[in-house]
């Protein structure tokens, strides 16, 4: 089965697979895999055709496709489960509808517990991310739960949540602190660019496309490359799978740039090629 599903994921990627139907087949088989590994990573696949390789006038109803089969499956797991968790998690991560963002919320107030399901910790903290990253949750709620869980862990949880945060100047904040400040540590750095951006959000990434080739070249030149690397390669404007990215890309690629960044950014550039081959064979 392992292959099979490799195998559909390498077709999807290749243009050979709509998008779509990949995402149906993760849905229809799903509850059928019985080891924990290849169910999460499946579902990590599903969400990144949903985000970077479908139709996007599709997309929306394969968001929703999605996360009403996450509730179901959560609903109907084995209570304490893995599996449970892992529908759980993929939640976390998704484009919510309405339906979903009351579930979770009940799920993190403990108001509408799921049976067998521990939110310990970490959960909560996952929970709150995707309320955040839907307008449903914000500092209030960030500053009460780092005050329950103020560890290093839980105050990277924070930054990220911060960053999820959909508004102007939330992603303008994170964007000058993973870019401009160097005294950050690497695990604050990392978890700010993993909340930058997130699949609901990508008008109000728009502007950044362009200031994200203004600014790599700088950032690569202050820091070491171990330092450079994750805000190279994070705030890569993923969000924007379109031909001016590719434009943007070639015309910073044509100018001297130091061997290893030019590979980074080169390996972007064919992400959204990637992507662009994908969405169009999905539209056919």
């Amino acid at each position: 089965r392992t292959l099979c599903w490799s195998a559909a994921w390498e077709m999807t990627r290749e243009a050979e697979l709509k998008a779509r139907d990949f995402v149906a087949l993760v849905l229809g088989g799903i509850h059928a895999e019985t080891e924990v590994g290849v169910v999460q990573r499946l579902l990590l696949q599903a969400q990144t055709a949903l985000s970077s390789y479908a139709d996007p006038a599709w997309a929306g109803q394969g968001w929703r496709e999605f996360t009403d089969t996450m509730l179901k499956l959560a609903r109907t797991a084995e209570p304490g489960s893995d599996h449970q968790l892992a529908f759980v998690n993929s939640l976390t991560g998704s484009v919510l509808t309405e339906e979903a963002i009351v579930t979770l919320t009940g799920w993190f107030t403990g108001a509408d517990p799921l049976t067998g399901l521990l939110v310990d910790t970490d959960l909560r903290w996952r929970l709150l991310q995707a309320l955040v990253a839907h307008g449903k949750a914000g500092e209030a709620e960030i500053a009460a739960e780092l005050d329950g869980d103020d560890t290093a862990t839980g105050r990277r949880h924070a930054e990220r949540a911060r960053a999820l945060v959909p508004s102007e100047a939330s992603k303008t904040e994170a964007w000058r602190r993973a870019v401009y400040d160097d005294d950050l540590p690497n695990a604050v750095n990392e978890a700010i660019i993993s909340g930058f951006s997130h699949p609901s959000q990508k008008p109000l990434l728009a502007p950044f496309t362009d200031r994200y080739f203004a600014d790599v070249a700088d950032v690569w030149s202050r820091r070491s490359s171990e330092r450079a690397q994750p805000t190279v390669v994070g705030l890569f404007p993923t969000w924007a799978v379109d031909r001016s990215t590719v434009v943007a890309a070639d015309a910073w690629l044509a100018q001297d740039r130091p061997a290893a960044l030019h590979r980074l950014v080169s390996e972007g550039r064919a992400g959204i090629l990637r992507a662009l081959a994908a969405r169009e064979f999905d539209q056919s």
